[in-house]
Formats: structure tokens, sequence, C-alpha cells
């Protein structure tokens, strides 16, 4: 059963927590990692416009548990990376992830101390990217400056 995306929040605020979630991913502890997924997912079911998340797909909420309470954290985000192309590699240092969503033209590549963060952090970032080169203003400021330059 697919997940039904929730309009929740304003596309400003939803860049903002999906920045602050990847920021957090950094200093995240293995014991944290499950609860960046549930913050993560439901951003993804709340995302203010349906084209944001394409190429993703929110896990329903107790198909999340269910996966969190095995230690499948790999296997949720890599379920919710529906048609984003990645790539894994595994070094001395972690893991590097790379991270393409459809339509893009620019991929996301990050390391992490684990793989489920290191996937979560590419794919937040590519969101952000992606939200902010669609040509929608993303903040006012932003806003108010392209409204400017139309005057």
């Amino acid at each position: 059963m697919a997940v039904r995306l929730q309009r929740g929040m304003e596309r400003a605020d939803w860049i903002d927590r999906l920045s602050a979630l990847s920021f957090a991913c950094i200093g995240t502890t293995i014991e944290q990692q499950a609860n960046r997924l549930r913050e993560f997912n439901d951003l993804l079911i709340r995302a203010p416009e349906v084209h944001l998340v394409d190429g993703l797909r929110p896990v329903q909420p107790d198909v999340l548990e269910s996966l969190i309470r095995v230690d499948a954290l790999e296997s949720a985000i890599l379920s919710m990376l529906d048609d984003a192309a990645y790539m894994i590699s595994r070094g001395c240092g972690g893991h590097m992830v790379t991270v393409l969503l459809p339509g893009s033209e620019d991929e996301r590549t990050v390391t992490g101390d684990t793989l489920s963060l290191a996937l979560l952090t590419a794919t937040a970032q590519a969101l952000i990217d992606s939200a902010r080169d669609s040509g929608a203003p993303t903040t006012f400021s932003e806003f108010e400056h392209r409204s400017r330059q139309l005057h």
C-alpha cells in the first residue's frame, strides 16, 4: 500500500527542516539513526509539492517501525529510494554515497559513519538542491529579490 502524501508545510519550512536533518546526521550516533529515518520519512510524507519527492517513496510508518525493530535501517532508507539512482562505496573511513534524483542534473555525494546515515544525508541534500533548482522561490527574501528583478 502506498503512503498518501500530506501537504503539511510550506516549501521554505520543508527545505529548512531537510537542511537541519542533513546537518543533524553529521553528529548522529548509531543509537539516534532510527530517529533520523523517522524524521526523513515524515518529511517525504509532508512534502509541500508532490513533484519535490519524485523518485522517492515514503514508507508506511508501521512498516518503518518494523524495519527499525529488526535493525534493518539500510533496508528502510533503500526502500525510500524508489526511482532515484544511487551508488554506494565503502572505505576505511566509512561509507560514501552518491544520489541522483530523477529529472535532476546534479548528484550529491556524501560520506557517513554508517550506510544508512550516508544514504539519508545524500538524499536529503539532493532534495534540497532539487527544490531550490525547481525555479520557485524557497524563502521570502529570495521571492522578494526575484520580484525586484522583474520590476
